[in-house]
């Protein structure tokens, strides 16, 4: 028979503003490559915790919200990536 439960629960959530889209044609390309770039984008991250033992009367919540700009986690993916590629 159980004893206790722990519930995770994660809402990932991006906020878009506006969007640029540049467009780069090579010489020896007949269609053109596109790239696009994100001005004014929010990453937000809301982690919730819940445990229950049935022994006690009352449930633990944790609430974890985590927001960040879109170029800095774009500079950590980057420099992580360019860490392990140089790693021999």
């Amino acid at each position: 028979m159980p004893t206790c439960f722990l519930v995770l629960a994660r809402f990932f959530l991006r906020v878009d503003g506006e969007i640029a889209h540049i467009c780069a044609a090579p010489r020896w390309l007949t269609s053109g490559l596109f790239f696009v770039v994100c001005l004014g984008v929010v990453f937000r991250m809301l982690d919730t915790r819940l445990f229950h033992d049935f022994s006690k009367t009352f449930v633990l919540r944790d609430l974890t919200v985590r927001e960040e700009k879109y170029d800095t986690v774009y500079q950590v993916l980057m420099s992580v990536t360019l860490y392990c590629n140089t790693v021999e």
